[in-house]
């Protein structure tokens, strides 16, 4: 049996028939007729429609009674304290040190050897980048304190 020949009765054969006795030697023989087989395989198993899946309905609806059972997310949550202003102002001075520090440091020096005066600009922007974020951080998270802060009096 030639390899078209083997092919023609591979796609004439049904999703569940069986090849013949000569094909079936022949695709044991033959490696490039047995990858066309399985290939013919998987496309017929992907065409095939889906089976409907059973649902074991004691199952569902205990998962549903528990998941009705369980608090919301706002229940849960427990009122938390803001984090000192202390803290936020260690940081905050801590991070303008380091804004300060980092213009003068050996390793700046290097960078704008190596970049050029760009460099002063490109660190000018991530540095303000990363500070505004830390800024909105802690409005963010003391927003009742800047609104009594900011309230008329």
């Amino acid at each position: 049996m030639t390899c078209r020949e083997a092919l023609r009765e591979l796609l004439a054969l049904d999703s569940d028939q069986k090849p013949r006795q000569e094909l079936a030697a022949h695709l044991a023989r033959c490696e490039r007729c047995r990858r066309e087989e399985a290939k013919l395989r998987f496309a017929m198993m992907a065409l095939r429609p889906p089976e409907r899946r059973r649902t074991d309905d004691e199952l569902t609806s205990r998962i549903m009674t528990a998941i009705r059972a369980e608090p919301s997310p706002r229940e849960v949550a427990e009122p938390h304290e803001p984090m000192p202003l202390r803290n936020w102002l260690v940081a905050g001075v801590l991070i303008f040190g380091g804004i300060l520090g980092l213009h003068y440091s050996e390793s700046f020096e290097w960078l704008r050897l190596a970049f050029g005066e760009a460099i002063d600009l490109a660190m000018g922007l991530i540095l303000g980048v990363f500070l505004t974020t830390y800024l909105c951080l802690l409005v963010g998270s003391n927003l009742k304190r800047v609104q009594r802060l900011f309230r008329p009096h």
